[in-house]
């Protein structure tokens, strides 16, 4: 069996990972491949060849439940498996950057490890804090790790259009929030003496499921490339 959670080819089936695929099922090899992970849009699942199974991305009932109180009274719940609750300063991390470097290509600067784009400055600016940080372009958990390595004492990771909420185990207390409190996060984090307490998570055995995942590809398929 092969198990390939790679996202691929949406319409060529002579793409050679189809092609090797299909040498594979004829010699008796079963192949699941990843639907892929541009959804909730359709017609973006890939793997199309009939010679294998293309998986979607499934939710179970295991879920990690916790929350986020800011200095104002104003709580948001999220998806979390924080080990413990922090309180602390609250900082965002296009505040935490250097100087001239807060806004990257016009959109505002993510928390990723090695890319340095949040917190930067180290100790200077987010020792001992809770940092905001943007979902994208890096991994969720390289985020917590690089609030971490900068002396954070959290993270809350929020959306920044509609999408999944993920409990991930992160390198700080940390806590997942819809793409609906973001506004507010940020203009509460701008305050002068904000401050934020993140709840410890709490594993829920009850979530709703099974549901195909928001970020999940999905069918129907596309027209299959033109070939000579």
């Amino acid at each position: 069996m092969i198990n390939f959670s790679i996202s691929g080819t949406r319409t060529n089936f002579l793409d050679p990972v189809e092609v090797a695929f299909l040498y594979a099922a004829n010699a008796g090899v079963f192949v699941a491949a990843s639907a892929g992970n541009a959804g909730p849009a359709s017609s973006t699942v890939a793997h199309p060849s009939p010679w294998l199974t293309t998986v979607a991305a499934g939710t179970h009932n295991r879920d990690g439940a916790g929350s986020v109180t800011l200095g104002n009274g104003v709580t948001y719940n999220g998806a979390s498996l924080a080990s413990s609750a922090v309180g602390a300063p609250f900082i965002d991390s296009t505040a935490a950057g250097p100087p001239g470097r807060g806004r990257d290509g016009g959109r505002p600067l993510l928390c990723g490890r090695g890319q340095r784009w949040c917190c930067s400055t180290g100790p200077a600016k987010v020792a001992g804090k809770i940092v905001l940080c943007d979902r994208g372009v890096t991994a969720r958990v390289n985020k917590s790790l690089a609030v971490q390595e900068a002396g954070g004492v959290g993270m809350v990771l929020v959306n920044t259009s509609p999408n999944s909420l993920n409990a991930d185990f992160h390198s700080v207390p940390s806590v997942h929030v819809s793409d609906t409190a973001r506004a507010a996060l940020k203009a509460y984090a701008a305050t002068t003496g904000a401050t934020a307490a993140i709840a410890k998570g709490q594993v829920s055995l009850t979530a709703a499921a099974p549901f195909t995942a928001s970020f999940s590809s999905r069918g129907p398929l596309l027209p299959p490339a033109a070939t000579c």
